[in-house]
């Protein structure tokens, strides 16, 4: 007597993910350093997290997505480039140093 057996299907399970496309992902990222520029404040991976809509743990997902890893390259590097260019005003340079130090 051969008994079959079925094989469990992985259900998905959380909440759907809230940029499918990373074409999606990196014009909304583009919003963000573009009101960043316009309200003449330095980008930071904080406030691009709540621009975005999600927590900076979902951030870390993102950076393993297949589609996604090359997205958030760019945004760190920008983000970093933005406050390395601080770092050449001796009176700002403090407050840069200690993000560069201590950015996630």
């Amino acid at each position: 007597m051969t008994t079959k057996v079925q094989k469990k299907t992985k259900k998905p399970t959380g909440r759907p993910a809230r940029y499918s496309d990373p074409n999606e992902f990196i014009q909304k990222a583009k919003e963000y350093f573009a009101m960043c520029d316009a309200k003449d404040t330095l980008p930071e991976k904080a406030g691009f997290c709540v621009f975005m809509g999600f927590h900076k743990d979902t951030y870390n997902v993102y950076k393993r997505k297949r589609g996604f890893t090359d997205a958030l390259k760019d945004v760190e590097a920008r983000i970093q480039s933005a406050w390395v260019a601080r770092l050449g005003n001796k009176a700002q340079a403090a407050g840069a140093i200690f993000y560069l130090k201590n950015a996630p």
